[in-house]
Parts: structure tokens; sequence; C-alpha cells
């Protein structure tokens, strides 16, 4: 829905937010969050890699971030919800989006399993520590205390 409203807004010159767009992928925020394209970048690059998908396979979803947590179907305040093309994700830590549940909800985009009964879904951890805790990790992820 949001998507929508946004690309209608878009369209009709109402000077509605400008996505920031990486594999095809349109990333929406607030101001308070920085969509720094290579960090946005890398993060895609590891879901890809961890899910085991072609990249291009997340061409014309949109993610958004927020501020607060997100309602997904019965759950009232989640980190993230992927719900068909549209993937919310509640930047948890601002200034750190590869420690959000981005890499999480790429994997509902990449093999679905609502339930999460893919054992893949219990080795999340490397790659995330990786993102944030790695030799590779934005200096702004490396202060945080996980």
């Amino acid at each position: 829905m949001k998507r929508v409203l946004s690309l209608l807004l878009v369209t009709m010159g109402c000077g509605g937010p400008k996505p920031t767009t990486i594999y095809g992928i349109d990333f929406f925020a607030p101001p308070e969050i920085d969509l720094d394209r290579a960090r946005l970048k890398r993060v895609v690059e590891v879901a890809s890699q961890k899910w085991g998908v072609p990249i291009l396979l997340y061409a014309g979803y949109t993610v958004s971030f927020t501020l607060t947590p997100v309602a997904c179907g019965i759950e009232r305040s989640v980190a993230g919800c992927t719900f068909l093309k549209d993937i919310e994700v509640w930047a948890q830590v601002p200034d750190c989006l590869e420690a959000s549940s981005l890499l999480h909800e790429l994997g509902h985009a990449s093999i679905g399993d609502p339930l999460h009964l893919d054992p893949r879904w219990r080795d999340t951890a490397a790659e995330w520590r990786e993102l944030v805790e790695g030799p590779n990790a934005h200096p702004d992820c490396w202060t945080k205390d996980w």
C-alpha cells in the first residue's frame, strides 16, 4: 500500500519520496535514515549468496525502513514483514541498517517459507555478524553493544 501511494505521489509530481534504487529494489526511508548505497548493496549481495538466488530476483521489490516496529499479519509489533513484493523493516539502529531484519526479509523474498521451516533460517547469525562486526563492516556498526 505504501509503495502504491509513494509511486502515485511521484508520478503525479507531488514531490513524494524518491527511492534509492539498487539492483532494481526501491528503498525508501524517513529523513533520519541514511540509505547509503554501498552498504545496502552489500546486504543485498550477502542475501543473494545466503539464500542461493540470483540477485536480480529482488528487482521490483520495495523496501521501506521505519523508525518503529511494523505490523505483519496478526503480529502488531515485529522487526520486519514481507508481503508480495513489499518489504517493511524497522531500523532499530538507524545508523546501522545492516543490523536490521533486511537480510531476514530478503530471505522471505528469496524462498518464501513464512513458517521458517527451511534449515537455512537456523544459520543466519554468521552472515549477520559479518555485516555488523566483520572486517568490512561500517564503523557505525562497530560501536554498537549487541
